[in-house]
């Protein structure tokens, strides 16, 4: 019984440095560094507004533009590192076992590091004063820290509840394309929770504005995992 336990623990441990050893993982963490970027990007940017315009942005355009987006790089990225661009996915993919824990670490910080370049990027390419940076996303007013934090927790499980479900091998039907459908259901998360929480169901999405304001005091309600 404890040689069979020593051997399983000695079998995972060897597992994580093959992973981090090979090139693979390498262009793998590359990859979401790079796709997250794209996302926050483009994310971020379809919110922008001049200053002089005083109605905020319709967050069907925000939702819609980040919907198409995640698509885009998931599919793009899906036979590199798997396209999670998202440390909640991640989270999903570690708990499934398809990825190693090594590759969980590395993947979050490069997805949180890309949030931090996003914006600091952004705002070297827009005029000062754009209104919608640093991009900070935060409970609306007069909703509650808990009752943001369910409403973010509802939509991560619901993305998180359909990609596995999509992913799922042993489902008899086809379920392709599978990234517009995660498109999709970014769409609706959004739209649903955007006036409320705000809808980030991405931790990393609001790592890079939290650090450059140093606003830190809701950042539990978004990274609920």
């Amino acid at each position: 019984m404890e040689a069979s336990v020593i051997s399983s623990r000695e079998t995972i441990f060897d597992r994580e440095i093959k992973d981090i050893k090979s090139f693979n993982f390498w262009r793998a963490v590359i990859a979401e560094y790079i796709g997250t970027l794209i996302l926050f990007q483009w994310s971020i940017g379809s919110s922008l507004h001049d200053p002089e315009d005083q109605s905020p942005p319709d967050p069907l355009i925000g939702a819609i533009c980040t919907g198409f987006v995640v698509a885009v790089v998931i599919n793009s990225l899906l036979n590199v590192s798997g396209g999670h661009v998202n440390p909640a996915v991640s989270i999903g993919f570690l708990v499934l076992g398809k990825i190693t824990f090594i590759r969980f670490i590395f993947y979050v910080c490069a997805q949180c590091l890309a949030g931090l370049s996003a914006v600091a990027i952004l705002s070297k390419l827009t005029p000062e004063g754009m209104i919608g940076l640093p991009a900070l996303i935060s409970p609306a007013p007069g909703v509650t820290n808990v009752q943001a934090f369910f409403i973010e927790f509802s939509i991560d499980f619901f993305l998180l509840f359909s990609i596995a479900a999509l992913i799922d091998d042993k489902r008899p039907d086809d379920t392709s394309p599978t990234p517009f459908y995660v498109g999709l259901i970014v769409v609706g998360n959004i739209l649903f929770a955007a006036r409320t929480s705000g809808g980030c169901m991405n931790p990393a999405r609001n790592f890079g504005p939290a650090i450059l304001t140093g606003n830190l005091e809701t950042q539990w309600v978004i990274c609920i995992f």
